[in-house]
């Protein structure tokens, strides 16, 4: 189709809304940096951080057609100032050869802000019999920093002798972490029939058995669902290492370390440790939706969870939710 004659919006899934249909015209790249520019500059939005995860489809097919998708893609991007430190930018694509043209495209950029990061979208099947193995997965590190698997290859379902199923979690997270890559699984859907039997037709319960799996962000066409998981995941988080601190206070102290690092030697550590916990549940409270859910991101070798949102509130929930070297 002609770029001035774009197609009509319409839902796919038959289950979901459809008062909207053949209303709305198809948005264009521009048109959404447009939008994403301007609501920058509205008082709610301001000071905070806004990240976009384009998907390149088909990078192949256009080249053979002589265009050059990976530049046209970075060309539009400078034009609006992503990336950035407040502009993140993660670019995506099926197709391996794009994002090493990227690869090389980027890293030869001095300002690290500058370069976007690239994540390898994983179909079930790789065509190889070992699956995602620690080889392939080191190889996808070379070029990415993230992989984007299809969330069967993260989860699936499992009953023996008829029983109650119940989900099996894969090494996928734990292989992928393992070389440096961060984990995103698409697609989380809320209906009913996209959700395994062990979910019992809740979509919370699936949320839920990813972020304890380990994954580093969902795609998701409900991001209020992922929101209100992400909330209670948290909150369990916090409860707990809220427990642990008071414990530990009642136990006069205790952590890792030599003796110089124990806290029971300085009652003033114990407590700090305490109070950043309570802190945790007032930042985490007054966060609201990002464009992407990430839940966790690697600080010198150690994970820790971070929600996205304005700078200051990153810094102070990395502050709050990684633990520094030599604690627990």
């Amino acid at each position: 189709f002609r770029f001035c004659v774009l197609l009509q919006l319409r839902q796919r899934w038959a289950g979901r809304e459809h008062s909207f249909d053949d209303i709305f015209q198809m948005v264009t790249f521009q048109e959404l940096l447009d939008f994403l520019n301007t609501s920058t500059q509205d008082p709610v939005y301001r000071g905070r951080s806004i990240g976009i995860y384009p998907e390149l489809k088909m990078p192949g097919y256009y080249e053979s057609k002589g265009l050059n998708p990976a530049q046209m893609l970075l060309d539009i991007l400078g034009q609006y100032g992503y990336p950035s430190v407040d502009r993140p930018v993660r670019i995506q694509s099926f197709e391996p050869a794009v994002l090493k043209i990227f690869h090389d495209l980027i890293s030869k950029r001095s300002d690290l802000f500058s370069r976007p990061l690239l994540t390898q979208m994983l179909l079930a099947d790789p065509g190889q019999p070992t699956g995602y193995n620690l080889t392939l997965l080191s190889g996808i590190a070379t070029y990415a920093n993230a992989i984007a698997p299809e969330k069967k290859l993260v989860i699936t379902e499992t009953s023996i002798d008829h029983a109650r199923p119940t989900i099996r979690v894969s090494d996928l997270v734990h292989d992928a972490h393992a070389v440096g890559l961060a984990v995103h699984p698409w697609t989380l859907h809320s209906e009913w029939s996209s959700l395994l039997a062990a979910y019992d037709s809740d979509p919370l319960k699936e949320y839920l058995a990813f972020y304890k799996a380990g994954v580093d962000g969902v795609f998701t066409d409900f991001p209020d669902a992922a929101f209100a998981s992400r909330v209670s995941f948290l909150d369990a988080l916090v409860i707990g290492n809220l427990q642990g601190k008071i414990d530990q206070l009642q136990h006069g102290g205790g952590g890792a370390g030599g003796d110089d690092d124990d806290p029971s030697d300085d009652p003033g550590s114990s407590l700090g440790s305490f109070l950043r916990s309570i802190l945790v549940v007032t930042a985490v409270v007054s966060i609201g939706v990002s464009v992407y859910v990430v839940l966790r991101r690697r600080r010198r070798g150690r994970y820790g969870y971070q929600i996205l949102s304005s700078d200051a509130e990153n810094r102070q929930l990395r502050e709050l939710l990684i633990p520094r070297d030599g604690e627990g």
